[in-house]
């Protein structure tokens, strides 16, 4: 086991330092683009890799390429330009991806080794704090909220799942903290939630009274992240909704009916997150707590809409365009928006908001 672990932390060492290298090497070309674009003492120059396929690509005459950059600057900033152009084209910035994946499955692997409990399959009963959600075949309503380009989700459709099992809460300030004190070095700023700080000794620190709050201001990556470490995964928007409707397809998770008094919604006037445990009747039958209310969780779902189609296509990895799938309402929503049919889709990297958690799932074997 020693000898496992010790060629486990070669290879992160290893990863950490193709990662730094290939951020350096990206951070080098997107400034290349940037001054391309916006310094007069460029203008002679041949334009980066990447915007030399871009003006390939969209049949601009190199003796026009002054005039573009003018263009572009007035039509858009160029960190958007960036992350919707270039960034695809750009080889570094492939390099880069594919760098820091290795990087968290390197870290992953060396949790495996120290942690293997964590990471076991099969359970005589549920485990703890968690609900079983039964197979079968469940027929869900058309869904509300983001549509265009989701024509499936438009007309009701039928649904086979196996049994799995999903998290009654959702996850904790207090418990997110001891994900980042996990993390080496190199991993932990990149998922700090937007309202946490670090104190002098390195320690995450979350709001004053917030330990048994729902954790938000993570992005869908980050929840993605910690359910790994934790030995789960983030659940399906079919997986997450049928726990949320069941057999019955229940207009909301607690019911038919909205009662304000019993969800941390826009009516009940809280305006912010709060504990889940202090909405004990924001529940399904199986006990799930606040998938009605408090804050929107996200799923594993991913996709990306292409400009050039009217259907969005589902993707495995999240990018710089992909759109991940929330559900359930939050302390901000009104009934409308917190139907358990209901669904949205924010940028998957870089969404980090104060109504927006998530609670993991795990499958039975």
């Amino acid at each position: 086991m020693e000898r496992k672990l010790a060629r486990a932390e070669k290879r992160f060492s290893d990863a950490l330092a193709t990662r730094d290298r290939c951020y350096n090497d990206l951070l080098t070309e997107y400034s290349a683009c940037k001054r391309w674009l916006s310094e007069e003492t460029e203008l002679g120059k041949a334009p980066p890799r990447p915007l030399k396929e871009w003006l390939v690509a969209s049949a601009v005459p190199e003796p026009q390429y002054v005039d573009e950059q003018t263009r572009i600057l007035r039509e858009r900033e160029f960190h958007l330009f960036w992350n919707t152009e270039l960034y695809k084209r750009s080889r570094t910035a492939r390099a880069f991806s594919v760098a820091a994946k290795k990087l968290e499955r390197s870290f992953h692997a060396i949790e495996k080794l120290r942690h293997p409990e964590r990471y076991q399959k099969g359970f005589e009963t549920t485990p703890t704090g968690m609900a079983l959600i039964a197979a079968g075949k469940y027929t869900l309503p058309p869904s509300e909220g983001y549509l265009l380009g989701y024509p499936k989700f438009q007309k009701e459709r039928e649904i086979k799942v196996s049994a799995f099992y999903l998290d009654k809460y959702e996850v904790t300030c207090s418990e997110f903290s001891r994900f980042l004190l996990a993390q080496p070095l190199a991993l932990r700023e990149e998922h700090l939630p937007s309202t946490w700080r670090w104190s002098s000794d390195g320690s995450p620190l979350f709001p004053d009274g917030h330990a048994a709050h729902s954790v938000t201001g993570v992005s869908w990556s980050t929840a993605s992240q910690y359910a790994e470490w934790v030995g789960k995964r983030l659940p399906t928007e079919n997986e997450w909704q049928i726990a949320a409707s069941g057999f019955s397809q229940r207009r909301y998770p607690l019911g038919d009916l909205f009662d304000a008094s019993k969800i941390n919604c826009q009516a009940h006037g809280a305006g912010q997150v709060l504990p889940s445990r202090q909405f004990p009747e924001d529940s399904t039958p199986q006990g799930i707590l606040c998938m009605t209310g408090n804050v929107r969780e996200w799923v594993s779902d991913l996709y990306e809409e292409p400009i050039n189609s009217d259907r969005a296509k589902s993707v495995r990895d999240a990018g710089p365009e992909s759109m991940a799938v929330l559900k359930g309402g939050s302390w901000r929503d009104d009934p409308a928006k917190s139907q358990a049919h209901y669904r949205w889709l924010f940028p998957a990297t870089d969404t980090r908001l104060s109504y927006v958690g998530f609670r993991c799932a795990m499958d039975i074997r």
